[in-house]
């Protein structure tokens, strides 16, 4: 009964402070976009899994106490977020406002020269190929250290063939793009599921549509509820079965790391069914039940840290640093990301596998380096920081990143590692080659 009710207490909470924050003048930002991403990730998919019983297939299935224990510190956790949020007053930073002025003004300037547009898109078509052949399942067979070690080249790349995508539709919908050019936002959402495939992820397949519909969304305020449901239904009835189908495929030993080798007999495979089999065999938790095992492994962080596991007192955030850091400067950084080797300092990771990936999210971070007390000032400084984000991006006029911080939620599993050094990576990288764009331009002309 206790567990019951702080769960309704969790989902009442999160409600309600999505409720008051959109009342702050943002609806859509990442003050809403945070609750409502760990409702659905720690109180409603977990629900699911527990109806149709795939939650047998976690690596941790915690008892009911341990249960009450996870629903209570994330009710301590997002009140404090809440409270972050509305004692921090809107501002605007004449540093922040000038770069996005600048670069805003140098994708109107390539936008409007076809040969900068054509550039664009050859190298969107270079980093897909790229993908292709050094990605998780690429054309390269390669041992668990190499992939490790190409897993942040090919996540920046994808996300500059995403940013790439969003400027693209953002600007079809605002109808600066003439009739020939028109054609790129598309071209560019074919080279992104290609990419997908290679990655073999469920939410790479996914997110590419939902920049068209939030692009149309900040551009002309409407959401289009027909697109949504079709996207669910080839969600469960296309991607998941092909992407998971494929997982398996390959893990299960029946052909090797190659995409070209599986053409022949992977269809078969997928429609018969068998790696629903298989991938209950496997035991994969990410695979067979929704959620990522986010649920799951934040449930095994609060019952192990401080006891079977010592707190990291800010190891996951000094490590997350060095990812600024390029490896041609620090060879001898870590391959593993946050996930991976949190994953197998709290063993629901392998120690042989350098690739799986299991987000501890926010409020895992903060407690596995300094328990109850790092959740409650974390949470605060997160509110706070969600308020800065919503004033200097979802109250700006540059639709294009609204839509692109809009679909970074992904980035909400660790922050310096996959949040702060990862998009400042990628924005500088952007920035970088529409200069190089700019000046190349000019000196052909």
């Amino acid at each position: 009964m206790l567990t019951l009710t702080l769960l309704i207490s969790y989902i009442a909470l999160s409600i309600f402070i999505i409720y008051r924050i959109s009342y702050y003048g943002v609806k859509i930002g990442w003050g809403t976009l945070i609750p409502f991403y760990f409702l659905v990730m720690l109180a409603i998919i977990p629900c699911i899994n527990y109806i149709d019983d795939s939650y047998l297939s976690y690596y941790f299935i915690p008892n009911e106490e341990q249960v009450s224990t996870f629903y209570l510190y994330c009710i301590l956790g997002f009140f404090s977020y809440y409270i972050g949020y509305a004692i921090t007053r809107d501002k605007k930073y004449k540093f922040t406002s000038l770069i996005f002025l600048k670069i805003n003004n140098l994708i109107n300037i390539t936008l409007n020269n076809n040969i900068k547009c054509n550039i664009l898109l050859l190298l969107v078509i270079l980093s897909t190929v790229w993908s292709l052949y050094y990605g998780y399942y690429g054309l390269v067979s390669k041992d668990s250290s190499d992939m490790s070690a190409l897993s942040g080249p090919v996540y920046l790349i994808a996300s500059f063939i995403n940013y790439i995508n969003i400027i693209f539709w953002v600007n079809y919908y605002k109808r600066d793009l003439n009739n020939i050019n028109r054609i790129y936002p598309y071209i560019t959402l074919f080279f992104l599921l290609i990419s997908a495939f290679a990655s073999n992820s469920k939410a790479a397949f996914i997110f590419p549509f939902l920049v068209i519909i939030f692009s149309r969304y900040f551009t002309v305020g409407k959401i289009s509820y027909i697109k949504i449901i079709i996207i669910i239904i080839l969600f469960f009835l296309v991607v998941y079965p092909i992407v998971t189908g494929y997982r398996y495929f390959i893990i299960s030993d029946i052909i090797d790391k190659n995409p070209l080798d599986v053409a022949n007999n992977f269809s078969d495979y997928v429609f018969s069914l068998d790696w629903i089999k298989d991938s209950y065999a496997i035991n994969i938790d990410r695979s067979t039940a929704l959620g990522r095992g986010i649920f799951s492994y934040l449930a095994s962080i609060f019952i192990s840290s401080g006891h079977t596991v010592d707190y990291l007192y800010g190891r996951t955030y000094l490590q997350g640093l060095e990812n600024v850091i390029p490896r041609l400067l620090l060879p001898n950084k870590m391959d593993m990301n946050l996930g991976n080797w949190t994953g197998k300092l709290f063993g629901v990771v392998l120690d042989i596998d350098d690739i799986t990936n299991v987000s501890p999210s926010y409020i895992g971070e903060l407690y596995m380096n300094g328990g109850i007390v790092a959740i409650i000032i974390g949470m605060i400084l997160l509110g706070k920081f969600a308020r800065y984000i919503d004033s200097i991006i979802f109250k700006s006029k540059y639709i294009w990143l609204k839509v692109l911080f809009v679909l970074n939620i992904s980035w909400f599993e660790g922050f310096t590692g996959t949040t702060i050094i990862i998009f400042i990576k990628t924005f500088l990288m952007f920035y970088i080659v529409l200069n190089f764009l700019n000046i190349f331009s000019k000196k052909l002309q």
